[in-house]
């Protein structure tokens, strides 16, 4: 491969960096992967917050662009400024994640004749029919979509009419070496309140309806009825979603009667030393891209039990590397949690096959080597068709 006298400058866009979502962890495992002889990242969001602030602490080049929409005054305004910029900066790529940086940067990518890359991240369970109507006008025009699971890539192709040969997917890596046992599980336990010989059943995930916590509680309901010494840890950031909040979800707890089993820790940056103390990690969610807290789980060898949603079944293989339930079936999902809890050796060992495969599918190094590949693909075939136009 012949390298560039100078790395390319590629432009990440983002709706917004005020949190840790599935796109966000993708973007900064991207950042930390990019090989700088080769690109360079100028990251920009819509809105800010701590992750952006984050990053230019790093050293970042970012920007924020403070928009609340993409169609008022305000957002022209961003968008003749963001075709300066690619202009100033000689800008060869646009990455966007999230819908209204989609069509922001496609406006831009057109204006400054540059080629665009949308990223695809979940199984567009937000989008209302005004979105899909226009990414079915827009699909045409992005240069390449990647898509995180091969469910994703079907949704788009049979939802949006997309070109099934432009959507390439890359599936999401994990640092497998983050997930070490070195952790004094008992203190831990203490601090949250949990007995040394207590096991731990944890769900980690935003508190948001779509992830499935009332079906996790449920489910916990009906495992103590069988199992006693189990707690129910519950991990991440109260969204404050009607329906979904710390308090709500407390509140519904208690009514089943097993609120002191259930523990709402909010959110932590302390992941890895978390699934070292957690013994069964479940994902009930409603839908799934390809979802990071699986693949974290799986990489610190957990057993896991996901319900059978989105790119879920492309990473776990059913009874081989964890367990599949039908989404929202509580009683299937309390059965397989009180299997686990009571057969021990079968679940350590499912953990351990799990490890093995995201070792093997799922490494971050190559998933940025998929990633700069495909740009480097992008950039050239486009500079090559525009001067063959242009000759």
């Amino acid at each position: 491969m012949n390298l560039p006298q100078d790395p390319y400058t590629i432009l990440y866009l983002n709706d917004y960096l005020h949190g840790l979502g599935g796109a966000e962890r993708n973007l900064l495992q991207i950042l930390a992967g990019l090989d700088n002889k080769r690109f360079k990242p100028i990251v920009c969001c819509l809105s800010g917050g701590e992750v952006a602030a984050s990053l230019k602490e790093q050293g970042y080049e970012i920007y924020t662009l403070g928009l609340r929409r993409i169609y008022d005054f305000q957002a022209v305004k961003s968008l003749l400024w963001l075709r300066q910029l690619i202009i100033k900066r000689r800008i060869r790529l646009i990455v966007s994640y999230h819908e209204s940086s989609d069509f922001l940067g496609l406006m831009a990518a057109r204006f400054a004749g540059i080629p665009i890359i949308s990223s695809r991240r979940d199984m567009g369970y937000k989008l209302n029919k005004r979105h899909v109507l226009l990414y079915r006008l827009c699909n045409r025009y992005f240069t390449r979509i990647i898509a995180v699971s091969e469910a994703v890539k079907s949704m788009i192709v049979q939802r949006e009419k997309a070109s099934f040969g432009k959507i390439v997917t890359i599936y999401n890596g994990v640092e497998a070496g983050l997930y070490a046992e070195s952790v004094d599980k008992t203190s831990l336990k203490r601090s949250l309140g949990i007995r040394e010989d207590d096991r731990v059943v944890g769900i980690i995930a935003g508190l948001r309806t779509i992830k499935g916590h009332r079906y996790f509680i449920q489910a916990a309901a009906e495992v103590v009825k069988e199992i006693s010494g189990v707690k129910f840890l519950v991990i991440g950031k109260d969204e404050h979603e009607p329906g979904c909040s710390a308090k709500e979800l407390i509140r519904y707890a208690c009514n089943l009667g097993i609120d002191e089993q259930i523990i709402i820790a909010g959110e932590r940056r302390d992941i890895p030393e978390l699934l070292a103390m957690i013994d069964i990690v479940v994902n009930p969610s409603l839908s799934e891209g390809m979802s990071n807290t699986i693949l974290e789980a799986m990489a610190a060898g957990k057993t896991v039990i996901a319900s059978d949603v989105g790119g879920n079944s492309e990473v776990i293989e059913h009874r081989k590397t964890g367990f599949l339930f039908p989404p929202q079936d509580t009683k299937t999902l309390s059965t397989l949690i009180v299997e686990c809890l009571k057969n021990t050796k079968k679940a350590e060992l499912i953990g351990m096959n799990a490890k093995k495969a995201i070792h093997a599918r799922h490494d971050v190094k190559a998933m940025c080597e998929q990633n700069m590949a495909l740009y480097q693909q992008c950039i050239e075939n486009y500079a090559a068709k525009k001067s063959s136009s242009t000759n």
